[in-house]
């Protein structure tokens, strides 16, 4: 009883001291998406023009978000974590200005050399699209390029807040992402602008949207810089010899981290190859599908995690084993207690869901059907997917990423294999039915990977500490 008290005592404070800023902001930001989505699909349905904009912003958006931006926010925290930690701070200044200048040039660099040798990605990822829908997905995909540059250098700075302990701004700037969306596509709505000239619109609102998010990322960083600054004349310069060693901290973490997203996104590419077999707007029903399912791990997940990151890289630096032990299991009580029954919920009404979020204007009965079955899937595979997440922040954390990155590569092979098995009995449902798979097998080995790594930490450091943990919150 008095365990139980204790543990929802600390729950509390954990909620409103840490997480609770980033879930009501996270909650404003799914309420934006959703609001958007639901114009969105009033507006493209799943037409043959939804599909041509979908895959041109599923390329760059992968690229830009969700592979250089996830990986540099993933490498740069830590890196930045453990240097404010150990009061480094002329270094930290420099590794952040160093860290900037490489990833501006580096992604302009890519988007120059996407334009000359990217023209065939579009007609490799959907041969079945007519000449002229490649012609505008191509396009569309011209258009969305400087989202490249754009969304990296906003994730360089918003790790930069984070480690200040700015967790808002960072979460606000999708927000306003989003919100420039909704404006411009429901004004374009409202005017009834033809679907085909619609989606270029759309395109240019997502480069704005991007444009401002970074704004906003670099202004707080821009005005907080002064602060660190009048700190740093305290202290001694540190040699410049040192920059070496924390850029290769940042890219010790960010190469291995990378693969992981690759594994990913691997995934993705498969299951939307997978169901461009399946028949026009079938594309469009998995995007729907996957939106929703992914919204507990924006509100809920990623809120936890942008804390958890943070907080335990300064602990690791520290060697303060026991607080990162009961932050890991505060964690994952969390996580499972938010993603079990919305995994549930979705399954068991994702039909008047869906119908509530999407049916209306070209979204019709049959587009319903096909997001719905698709749905059904993708909302058991969040348990897993929020655990993963989670576990993959203690090893950022640590800065030993090669058993993660083996667990991804394995996890991603079999969701592949199940996802080509189960479409053949399911149909395009299927994809969903292999994701739970994929996303449950990997959650499982990281879970034993973590153990395993807790417990020889406990050795080291007696194991009375650790039973000490385990046994608190078993009591539950």
């Amino acid at each position: 009883m008095f365990a139980t008290l204790a543990i929802m005592k600390s729950w509390k404070r954990y909620f409103h001291e840490n997480v609770g800023s980033l879930i009501v902001i996270n909650l404003m930001l799914a309420a934006v998406a959703f609001l958007k989505d639901m114009v969105y699909a009033m507006y493209f349905g799943t037409t043959a023009a939804a599909d041509a904009l979908g895959l041109a912003y599923f390329i760059t958006d992968t690229m830009a978000n969700g592979l250089l931006a996830a990986a540099l926010g993933a490498a740069c925290v830590p890196q930045f974590a453990k240097l404010a930690a150990l009061g480094k701070k002329e270094r930290l200044r420099r590794t952040l200005r160093n860290t900037t200048g490489v990833v501006a040039f580096s992604t302009v660099l890519l988007a120059a050399g996407f334009v000359f040798l990217g023209q065939g990605m579009t007609e490799w990822i959907r041969p079945d699209l007519t000449p002229a829908e490649q012609m505008m997905s191509w396009n569309l995909l011209l258009i969305l390029l400087p989202i490249v540059v754009f969304f990296p250098l906003s994730a360089v700075f918003a790790s930069m807040l984070q480690v200040r302990g700015r967790f808002n701004i960072p979460a606000i700037g999708p927000v306003l992402f989003n919100i420039v969306l909704l404006v411009i596509i429901a004004w374009a709505y409202g005017v009834r602008i033809p679907q085909s000239y619609g989606v270029y619109v759309y395109a240019f609102s997502i480069v704005l949207g991007g444009l401002l998010m970074l704004l906003l990322t670099w202004y707080v960083w821009w005005r907080h810089r002064k602060t660190m600054e009048s700190e740093a004349v305290q202290v001694e310069m540190e040699k410049r010899g040192y920059d070496r060693l924390d850029a290769s901290g940042i890219s010790k973490v960010f190469v291995p981290y990378l693969f992981i997203l690759i594994s990913m996104y691997s995934v993705s590419f498969v299951e939307r190859y997978l169901a461009s077999q399946q028949g026009t707007g079938t594309i469009s029903g998995l995007n729907y599908a996957y939106r929703v399912s992914q919204f507990p791990m924006w509100v809920f997940v990623a809120a936890v995690s942008a804390v958890v990151l943070p907080s335990m890289s300064k602990w690791i630096s520290l060697r303060e084993w026991t607080k990162i032990r009961k932050q890991m299991v505060t964690s994952l009580l969390w996580i499972l207690a938010v993603t079990v029954p919305t995994a549930i919920l979705f399954y068991t009404a994702r039909d008047p869901l869906i119908s509530l979020l999407f049916l209306r204007g070209s979204f019709d009965y049959t587009s319903l059907r096909t997001t719905s079955d698709m749905l059904a899937g993708f909302s058991l595979s969040i348990i897993g997917q929020g655990i993963s997440t989670i576990i993959l922040r203690f090893y950022l954390a640590l800065g030993k990423m090669y058993v993660p990155l083996a667990i991804f590569i394995v996890s991603a092979a079999f969701n592949i294999v199940l996802d080509f098995y189960f479409i053949r009995i399911y149909g395009s449902p299927g994809l969903g039915y292999g994701a739970a798979c994929g996303w449950g097998i990997n959650a499982l080995m990281l879970m034993i990977c973590l153990f395993l790594t807790l417990r020889s930490q406990a050795k080291e450091k007696g194991a009375v500490t650790y039973e000490q943990v385990l046994g608190h919150h078993s009591r539950i």
